[in-house]
């Protein structure tokens, strides 16, 4: 369940995102005259047209919408990734720690590597979920989506870190939370140098007087899960509020020309009360979002996550 707040929230997003209508454009309603279309000749081709749309139930589907399960039937339990994460250990993936002289990183690295992760978060209303027993794990705040047509992949067309700046600010004003209160950043941090700069900037703009403030990036052990990565990531920063641990950030031994490393997690995971958790996810195009947790409070609640390879 979603209260209004919520429902407003995602109406006014998916129209910035997609344009008005076209979640219709989209629908079934629009494939079904293709289907009776097919079923005009004979009555078996009619009986095909109107099983098609049939799906077989399924337990795993169950499990994953309705987070029956302790274990995600994807594979892969939500404690032991966030569990190898604090111990610098991939969990999902084949990176871990390699001698930075061989292979460099930062802004010495190639360009970015690519993963293959998944993650799920389904959000319900408080009360709802007491009545149930629901395990709450943290409260979604409120967040923003942005997208800039005129952002292009080249980082000089267009100022990166001033849509970033106006993703996280609107995030901010969505969650009536102050600055002030960001004391954890899980940042998108892509490996492009000219991007996490953008990004980085647009952070020390906003955040510049809190001396609480503390960045990792998760993509530093899972790599770069492309359309994946803001809900896997998310997972990782909801994680954090529960544990009260941020985990490392690993191979960090040449950051971004201009970056004040003291604001990163080193080597080692590093224990925080956090207060209020970001968590930027900035893609080419463009396509932005930030979007902020916390501990429990009123609003709406994180009451099932899963991860899967």
């Amino acid at each position: 369940m979603v209260s209004g707040n919520m429902l407003e929230f995602i109406k006014r997003s998916s129209r910035a995102l997609f344009g008005v209508g076209a979640f219709a454009d989209l629908g079934s309603k629009n494939r079904r005259p293709k289907q009776l279309s097919r079923a005009r000749g004979s009555d078996e081709e009619k009986a095909v047209a109107s099983t098609e749309t049939k799906k077989p139930k399924s337990k795993k589907r169950r499990v994953v919408v309705m987070g029956l399960g302790v274990v995600s039937p994807l594979g892969h339990n939500v404690d032991e990734f966030y569990g190898n994460l604090l111990q610098g250990i991939s969990g999902v993936t084949h990176i871990e720690s390699f001698d930075t002289t061989q292979f460099p990183t930062g802004w010495m690295g190639p360009t970015y590597l690519k993963g293959s992760v998944a993650g799920v978060l389904l959000l319900e209303e408080l009360e709802h979920a007491k009545q149930r027993g629901a395990p709450i794990y943290a409260e979604f705040l409120g967040g923003s989506f942005a997208f800039d047509p005129y952002y292009t992949m080249d980082p000089q067309a267009h100022s990166r870190s001033k849509s970033c700046f106006r993703c996280i600010e609107t995030a901010l004003a969505e969650s009536r939370v102050d600055r002030e209160d960001i004391n954890y950043i899980n940042a998108h941090a892509a490996s492009i140098p000219a991007f996490d700069l953008a990004e980085y900037q647009s952070i020390t703009h906003l955040f510049a007087q809190n001396s609480e403030l503390i960045m990792n990036s998760t993509k530093s052990m899972i790599s770069h899960l492309l359309g994946a990565a803001g809900a896997v990531e998310a997972i990782a920063t909801i994680k954090t509020i529960e544990t009260g641990w941020i985990h490392p950030n690993i191979n960090p031994e040449h950051p971004n020309q201009g970056l004040d490393s003291s604001v990163l997690v080193g080597h080692e995971k590093e224990s925080l009360d956090v207060k209020v958790a970001l968590s930027n996810s900035f893609g080419f195009g463009g396509n932005s979002s930030a979007i902020l947790f916390g501990p429990l409070l009123q609003r709406l609640i994180i009451m099932y996550i899963a991860i899967g390879i």
